[in-house]
């Protein structure tokens, strides 16, 4: 008798296993970011150029409960290199003095979002509270004469007590499903504290614009759709 109650036990306890399972998503993503700076508090259109942006990579780990109607809450946790750079050079009668400096913020991230999903498309809005970990500056000038001669200096320093430690902004990505569990997205994140404690007019207000794939560690049934 034991046995024969043991049996569908089992079974409606690895059905349940399975169904719980559907309800969560665990994703990793890799992907290349670009950091950008706006100068105007609620125009987010405004931006720094392409060549005195940030460029690096980004990874963050996220996870999702699943409702009805393909409707999904998260919570992620990433690490991006936010801030500034730029270049110039002075000419001069007795030589060329081109200067370059780097404003690097690295910040570890927690976004909330809301994701609603359309067949292969999804869509996810939320906020975004960053906590400063560190920040630099490097610099470097140079001094080219004509008949050749350059001097050139280089350094950089710690500079974390120069910025606010924290930020709050908002989310959008949009997203496509390329295989089963990986799917391409372009996510936009904006932050509306202005980090730099000083005036600037190169140092205002944080823009990240992140590509990344995304990976789905949940075993989920086929026709769930991430």
């Amino acid at each position: 008798m034991k046995n024969k109650l043991l049996v569908p036990l089992v079974c409606i306890l690895f059905s349940t296993k399975l169904n719980s399972q559907s309800k969560n998503d665990f994703i990793v993503q890799l992907g290349y970011s670009q950091a950008s700076q706006s100068p105007n508090a609620y125009n987010v259109f405004l931006t720094s150029y392409w060549d005195q942006n940030i460029h690096n990579g980004f990874f963050n780990f996220e996870y999702y409960r699943n409702f009805k109607n393909k409707n999904s809450i998260g919570i992620c946790v990433q690490i991006v290199e936010k801030c500034f750079q730029n270049n110039y050079t002075f000419q001069y009668p007795a030589y060329d003095y081109n200067v370059r400096y780097t404003y690097s913020n690295n910040y570890i991230e927690c976004p909330l979002t809301y994701r609603k999903s359309f067949k292969k498309f999804f869509f996810n809005t939320g906020v975004v509270f960053s906590y400063l970990l560190f920040s630099s500056k490097a610099s470097s000038t140079k001094r080219t004469y004509p008949n050749g001669d350059v001097s050139e200096f280089r350094g950089s320093n710690i500079d974390t007590y120069s910025n606010k430690k924290y930020d709050v902004g908002l989310l959008i990505r949009f997203g496509y499903q390329i295989k089963n569990r990986i799917n391409l997205n372009l996510t936009f994140t904006r932050g509306f504290i202005r980090p730099y404690i000083y005036p600037s007019d190169e140092l205002n207000y944080n823009e990240v614009f992140m590509l990344g794939l995304r990976y789905n560690l949940s075993k989920w049934k086929k026709d769930l759709f991430i």
